[in-house]
């Protein structure tokens, strides 16, 4: 049974501030949990416990999950010194892989140490499928169609998959009976036009095991530009004093087909004019001038419009700090637009 982990950062107590009251003091019984391997979509139940170490009474007044898959009651009930206040919990979710939940503890008075109770589980797939093939290469501008196979895990017994669902725009799923009784084929298609970039889909299995349940699969679109840029990202360096820094862009269709560069727009950035090939080309060069801007500039943004029904690319611009105007916060600058070369 594959499982995907995850992994979060926990914390279990901070110093004692100093305004802290005299004698007020408690901590966490059973503060980490762990509950093991379950199946996604099961309830996972569990108690612990708040104890006064100190010698003035509080009370537990709320228990703050880190998630809305988790949910916690507490104990109201004044906790006098060496006594224990009782807090249950249950966490539920459509998510495979290893889950770390926190609960933090408020009570009145607040103690000075800070209480969070950490509880862990991992959610084992109801239905399973072949994880190389959850990644996908597409060319940008080409639909793409893939095909996953379903099964259901042998430790969820009776189980029959029933639907899929995305709500992902330019994404259609269909389910198709398998060769092998109880398995389906989830064919996943891509519409032509999907931008360039790594694109997640989530798709939602409902299923039916005594009763309908869901399960959350994530399909990742790598989709690759038509017209490769280089170089990429930009690194931009204002040398010498100078308020200007001209890069050169080669711009190429990797089919071999000749393009054209409709308009060049920064974004968080500045540029001046750009002078635009007039004529369509396998190949394209064209010069990007940077103009620098007040404050201290780190990165910025170029986006690029092709003609030919090729969708636009971005290009990732970053500033070294140690080059750009000195001192003073992070400045923004405003976006602006080149024209077009007449």
């Amino acid at each position: 049974m594959r499982q995907f982990v995850i992994f979060f950062a926990i914390i279990t107590s901070l110093a004692v501030p100093a305004w802290a009251a005299e004698g007020l003091s408690g901590k966490l019984v059973e503060a980490n949990q762990d509950h093991g391997t379950v199946l996604a979509g099961s309830v996972v139940k569990g108690k612990f416990y708040v104890e006064n170490t100190g010698t003035v009474p509080f009370s537990i007044t709320d228990a703050k999950p880190t998630c809305h898959c988790t949910t916690a009651v507490v104990s109201k009930d004044v906790i006098q010194p060496g006594g224990r206040g009782e807090i249950s919990y249950e966490v539920t979710t459509a998510a495979v892989g290893k889950n770390v939940k926190n609960i933090r503890i408020v009570t009145d008075p607040p103690l000075p140490e800070r209480l969070i109770f950490t509880s862990s589980v991992t959610f084992a797939p109801i239905i399973e499928t072949d994880t190389q093939l959850l990644t996908v290469d597409v060319n940008q501008g080409d639909a793409a169609s893939v095909r996953l196979p379903l099964r259901v895990a042998k430790e969820a017994g009776d189980v029959t998959i029933l639907n899929a669902i995305t709500r992902s725009r330019g994404i259609e799923v269909l389910l198709e009976t398998a060769a092998n009784e109880g398995e389906k084929t989830l064919v996943v298609t891509t519409k032509e036009g999907l931008p360039t970039g790594k694109r997640t889909v989530p798709i939602e299995i409902e299923f039916d095991r005594g009763g309908k349940g869901t399960q959350n699969l994530n399909l990742t679109f790598n989709v690759i530009p038509i017209v490769q840029i280089t170089p990429a990202p930009l690194q931009v360096k204002f040398e010498g004093g100078k308020d200007k820094a001209t890069v050169p862009l080669t711009l190429k269709h990797t089919k071999g087909t000749p393009f054209t560069i409709t308009a060049v727009e920064a974004k968080v950035c500045a540029i001046g004019e750009v002078a635009l090939p007039k004529e369509a080309a396998v190949e394209q060069k064209i010069d990007l001038t940077f103009l620098k801007q007040p404050g201290r500039m780190s990165r910025g943004f170029i986006t690029i419009t092709f003609g030919e029904g090729i969708g636009p690319q971005s290009l990732y611009v970053v500033f070294p700090r140690d080059l750009s105007a000195s001192g003073g916060p992070v400045a923004a600058p405003q976006p602006a637009a080149a024209p077009v070369a007449k």
